[in-house]
């Protein structure tokens, strides 16, 4: 009688093989960037060029591309899943919503640290501030 050991291995190689393949599987799941994540995304599209009726795939590709940084496919993507509902989800919306919002702070800020006047002002208050 075997105590869910197979002839093939002793249970701490076994346990050990499955820590390591769940560690791994955790590393892969963190460490989407990159090469990595293109690949994922150029995967996800093909798919979608197969069914481009599926929300789901349309969800997948706007969290991919935000995951890559990238606000403006992304929110591209998340308005076309939501254009597939009738807009009728609203965490879709939502999320179309905030990242409208991210994508204009970072364009304030771009024209924030590129304005010689806002940096004059900036340096003046550091020099002067009001008590």
């Amino acid at each position: 009688m075997m105590s869910g050991v197979d002839a093939g291995g002793e249970l701490p190689d076994l346990i050990k093989d499955k820590d390591a393949a769940i560690s791994l599987e955790q590393q892969s799941r963190m460490q989407l960037t990159g090469e990595s994540l293109d690949k994922q995304i150029a995967e996800i599209y093909a798919l979608h060029q197969a069914q481009p009726e599926s929300i789901d795939l349309a969800r997948r590709l706007g969290a991919l591309n935000e995951r890559k940084n990238d606000i403006e496919a992304a929110t591209t993507w998340y308005e076309y899943a939501a254009d597939l509902t009738k807009g009728t989800d609203a965490g879709l919306l939502r999320k179309i919503s905030d990242l409208k919002m991210k994508r204009f702070e970072r364009e304030i800020a771009r024209m924030r640290s590129s304005c010689p006047l806002t940096a004059r002002i900036t340096n003046c208050m550091r020099k002067n501030p009001r008590s």
